[in-house]
């Protein structure tokens, strides 16, 4: 030290040119040898370095780390908590920013978990700031991942494998807190400690299983994008295609940090598939959710059957749906709460819960709406059971292997209603209404209670308060493989009928009221085969306005409508008409048919058989007034369901000429001694329509039928 003080006092000039060369190599010549190669050598190390640091930051040169598989993988398994193997090759570039290439990883399941993998990685790329990795925070600049399969699995308990550092068992059952802890929602996010600038996975699969299930539910994910940015959520992008469906699904969640060290975090989820837009909301726990998992539902789309290919189902054509909920499930019980359900005009507000905690899973929803539009639930050309009978006729016309596809919806639809798959089940639905609407009509105030117990589906009731009338209904259904029995009960007073008019032509004047009493009982070896073998009674009376022929698809209009111009000349229109009709065993006969028209009343006889869907009528006019020279001739009406013919009931021309001739004596006898015959029909009135007085007498004008 007293050397190198002197040396700096007594060369002050010196030191001001110390940076030249005739200073640098008079003070190297001026030291002893020792400390002139102590101090080139520093200075030596010095540059070496820092043309190694020059190097290392702007050449990427790959250094192999195979040999270095057991020390990796080590420190991987006590990071996760769970066995981890490398099988392929492990390889990092220098850099500051330097890239770690790994193939063929294999995350094991954890304890208590069947042997396997939970996750393999075929392989990935990660580049990683190295200054920010000394400081204690991660900066991905890049994740690229190729090949990724995922296991997800749930064992008895209801353990999962997709939590990681979770340690700690869980008490049997959760501890009551005192205070219910604030819900955290989205906001900024000021955490930088985990950064990802940009991920990038492709050739996802993941499969989950828990116990019951029979197998694994499989899907994949061709692309998912993100990215957890400091400030802003962590987010990802999945893109696939699913049963020949593209969908997209966008998920928003709390820092990238916050998920890894506490599994929990408040979620955005939105998803697009089948020309429908699904949202959900709300925080999760990873360690809970397959117990316990709160969000809000939105769900909203054009089109309900274009889940068709999705579900492998034949769904209504519903042009728009919406539904808002929220929704909650812990084990065994799922619940929907301030629903709000639109279809096309149709509100519906309510609830709904699933309990699987007893023997057989219960489904209850309780549904209100201020407004039911008739015409957003009615297709005309859709039907549950279309796939079912178009089946057959693609047989005939369609390749091979699009008749087996329609055959495999058809059987799906089937084996919904199968007694083994209605007994995996009960459930009960309440639908009440302030209004009800067909089209402009209005039909006043409804209720509907339905249910499926024990494998029975019943319908009980379903009321409808109408101005000036009522409609009530009760059904129960019970198919089964050998045998299936239904009852059908209706009971209508005063019913527009009108409005089932209008529904099939806007634009016709048909009219009048209509009551009805139904009560019939079944039991067949096939579902289809209940009215073949149906019991009870089928009675009808109606005042109708312009009722004519072919305005409704229903062959009993079209029968009434075509007696009526068949056996009546000239304007004349029906005032009333009744009809009381037994069925025993699938035989439906008449004990009272009367058509009162203007000028007539015809009264008939005959039989309808739902085993050959067939019927058989005759029916003979009588003038309300006598008439001399009367040509009235007996119809009568045979044939199929769905072509029935008219013609001269046997023996109807000789009557007529018998009657033809005697007129005048009968027309005479007719004014002195018969009860005339209402101009009104209003003896028809008073007809009682259910089970009681069955064989009642025959009304005016119509003895001896």
């Amino acid at each position: 030290m007293e050397y190198w003080s002197n040396v700096f006092l007594s060369n002050t000039p010196v030191l001001l040119h110390s940076s030249t060369p005739i200073f640098s190599k008079t003070l190297a010549m001026s030291l002893p040898k020792t400390r002139r190669w102590l101090l080139f050598g520093t200075t030596g190390l010095i540059g070496l370095i820092l043309l190694l640091l020059i190097i290392v930051s702007f050449f990427r040169i790959p250094i192999n780390l195979e040999s270095q598989k057991g020390l990796i993988e080590s420190i991987a398994a006590n990071a996760i908590e769970r066995p981890v193997s490398i099988d392929g090759k492990i390889q990092v570039t220098t850099s500051l920013w330097p890239v770690f290439i790994i193939e063929d990883v294999h995350i094991k399941n954890p304890e208590n978990f069947a042997d396997g993998d939970f996750a393999w990685l075929q392989s990935a790329r990660i580049e990683v700031g190295l200054i920010r990795l000394l400081l204690g925070k991660i900066r991905i600049k890049d994740f690229d991942v190729n090949g990724l399969k995922l296991s997800l699995r749930v064992d008895e308990k209801g353990a999962v494998n997709w939590v990681f550092n979770d340690a700690d068992e869980e008490p049997a059952e959760p501890e009551e807190e005192s205070e219910e802890k604030p819900e955290r929602k989205p906001g900024e996010l000021t955490s930088d400690a985990v950064i990802v600038d940009r991920l990038l996975l492709s050739n996802i699969s993941v499969s989950y299983f828990r116990p019951g299930m029979e197998k694994a539910n499989e899907f994949t994910i061709d692309k998912c994008t993100g990215s957890a940015l400091q400030g802003e959520a962590f987010q990802i992008t999945l893109e696939g295609t699913t049963l020949e469906e593209p969908y997209e699904v966008s998920i928003r969640a709390a820092s990238l940090e916050e998920l890894l060290e506490e599994n929990k975090s408040w979620v955005d989820i939105e998803a697009e598939i089948a020309k429908a837009h699904l949202k959900f909301s709300g925080n999760i726990d990873l360690a809970e959710i397959n117990r316990s998992l709160k969000l809000t539902l939105e769900i909203k789309g054009d089109g309900l059957d274009n889940f068709n290919r999705l579900l492998s189902l034949d769904l209504p054509p519903i042009p728009t749906y919406g539904l808002n909920a929220s929704f909650s499930a812990m084990k065994g019980l799922i619940e929907l709460s301030d629903i709000k359900l639109y279809v096309s005009e149709s509100e519906l507000i309510g609830s709904m819960k699933v309990d699987d905690t007893g023997p057989t899973p219960e489904a209850i929803i309780i549904l209100h709406s201020p407004l039911v539009q008739i015409n957003d639930f009615v297709f005309d050309d859709w039907s549950p059971f279309q796939e079912v009978e178009e089946t057959a006729e693609a047989v005939k016309d369609t390749a091979v292997s699009e008749v087996e596809k329609k055959g495999a919806r058809a059987e799906k639809v089937l084996e919904l209603l199968s007694p083994e798959s209605l007994k995996k089940l009960n459930a009960n639905i309440t639908i009440s209404a302030d209004k009800v609407l067909s089209g402009e009509d209005q039909l006043g105030r409804g209720k509907l209670s339905a249910g499926l117990k024990d494998g029975r589906i019943s319908l009980d009731p379903f009321n409808l308060e109408i101005p000036g009338g009522s409609l009530s209904m009760s059904m129960s259904v019970k198919p089964g493989r050998e045998s299936a029995e239904a009852s059908l009960q209706v009971a209508v007073k005063n019913f527009d009928f009108g409005i089932l008019a209008r529904r099939a032509d806007p634009k016709t004047n048909m009219g009048g009221v209509i009551n009805i009493a139904v009560d019939l009982t079944a039991s067949a070896n096939d579902f289809t085969e209940l009215l073949a073998h149906g019991n009870g009674y089928f009675d009808f009376s109606a005042k109708p306005e312009n009722l004519q022929a072919g305005i409704m698809d229903l062959w009993a209009v079209n029968v009434i409508s075509a007696i009526v111009s068949q056996t009546v000349k000239g304007k004349s229109h029906i005032e009333y008409l009744v009809g009381r009709w037994s069925m025993e065993d699938g035989y439906l006969e008449a004990d009272v048919f009367v058509i009162d028209t203007t000028r007539m009343r015809i009264c008939g006889k005959g039989e309808v058989d739902f085993n050959s869907r067939k019927l058989k009528l005759e029916v003979a006019p009588a003038p309300k007034k006598p008439e001399f020279f009367s040509l009235a001739t007996p119809v009568n009406v045979q044939g199929d369901f769905s072509d029935f013919g008219l013609g001269i009931a046997p023996g109807g021309l000789v009557g007529t000429g018998i009657k033809f001739v005697i007129s005048p004596i009968q027309v005479t006898l007719q004014t002195m001694f018969d009860k005339p015959i209402p101009a009104d029909g209003s003896d028809l009135w008073d007809i009682e329509l259910g089970p009681e007085n069955r064989k009642i007498k025959s009304p005016v004008g119509c003895s001896g039928w």
